[in-house]
């Protein structure tokens, strides 16, 4: 082979090293599946790379079939020596950030980033009351151990009942709010919020289900589904700084920009948390290949002009 194709193979193998290294830096929902379809390559190309980053001193935290490069890996404590912060010190200052009542989009976006420098206990989201923390340490030591808890006084939004859930979490979500677990008694993998649990308590029992446990992507409007959708986003440039502000997630991804315009190629998991940031900026924000979005806005548009057009009643 010619020396000129050699050199642009190596750099090809480069870029997609690099590109998988900078995916796993803050990856909590992707499985091994979704990280191959989003990368365009094979489960067996995926966990080569994952054995030779290992291999050169690389750490990951692993929860099933998902794998996050963490901060600690010897690797990027050279290249941040001296500005490398320590697990308490992340959470002193998280803690601090945490203490204003009303925190700016860069101040909510900086107490994201210290809490996802926590590597051995996940710092608690903000709203988490004292209780909710308890829930989320039985959750976490129940995911370490694979073990099953049983979830006391859960409400669900959706049935609008509150009974006590069997569960086997296996991971979690949306900062910490959410977790992932496989329900025996409904075969299915469900997701549970923290705040509407009035316990958990760990039981002695291991997962029984471990074959059927099953993570589910989150966009970054907070929606999680098994089955993520593609969307092209093309959107002014307020609306993507608007964007970023009020979903930190999204200034994570890959933007490109071209006259004035932002885009991106993404995944989303439901119309409704994409569709009600379209309607706030109408005009400024586009998608293309997604038609279940525009099927959802039109049909939010139609609805609102039913009701503008319908007669006030006065009560005499």
């Amino acid at each position: 082979m010619h020396p000129t194709n050699l050199t642009t193979m190596s750099l090809r193998i480069f870029d997609r090293q690099l590109q998988l290294l900078a995916l796993l830096t803050d990856n909590r929902t992707r499985n091994v599946n979704q990280v191959a379809r989003e990368m365009g390559m094979s489960r067996r190309q995926i966990y080569r790379y994952l054995g030779e980053f290992q291999n050169a001193g690389f750490l990951f935290d692993q929860h099933g079939s998902i794998y996050r490069l963490l901060p600690s890996s010897p690797f990027f404590r050279r290249l941040t020596d001296g500005t490398y912060l320590s697990r308490e010190e992340a959470q002193t200052l998280h803690q601090l950030v945490c203490a204003v009542s009303h925190p700016s989009p860069p101040l909510r976006h900086l107490r994201d980033k210290l809490q996802r420098l926590s590597e051995d206990e996940p710092l608690a989201a903000q709203f988490l009351d004292e209780r909710a923390q308890h829930n989320l340490m039985q959750i976490l030591q129940a995911i370490r151990t694979h073990r099953c808890v049983l979830l006391r006084g859960y409400a669900s939004q959706h049935s609008t009942r509150t009974d006590d859930r069997l569960v086997e979490p296996f991971a979690l979500m949306n900062g910490n709010a959410d977790v992932r677990c496989y329900e025996p008694e409904s075969q299915a993998n469900k997701t549970f919020r923290l705040t509407r649990m009035d316990d958990v308590q760990l039981l002695p029992q291991e997962w029984q289900y471990a074959h059927l446990h099953s993570e589910c992507f989150t966009d970054f409007f907070g929606y999680s589904s098994e089955t993520p959708q593609p969307v092209h986003l093309s959107m002014t440039r307020r609306a993507w700084q608007t964007l970023c502000e009020e979903y930190p997630a999204a200034g994570r991804q890959e933007w490109h920009t071209e006259a004035g315009r932002y885009t991106l190629s993404t995944l989303y998991s439901h119309p409704d948390g994409i569709g009600r940031f379209i309607l706030s900026l109408l005009g400024e924000v586009q998608t293309s290949g997604a038609p279940e979005i525009q099927h959802y806005i039109e049909q939010r548009i139609q609805a609102y002009r039913q009701t503008a057009h319908q007669p006030s009643q006065t009560t005499i």
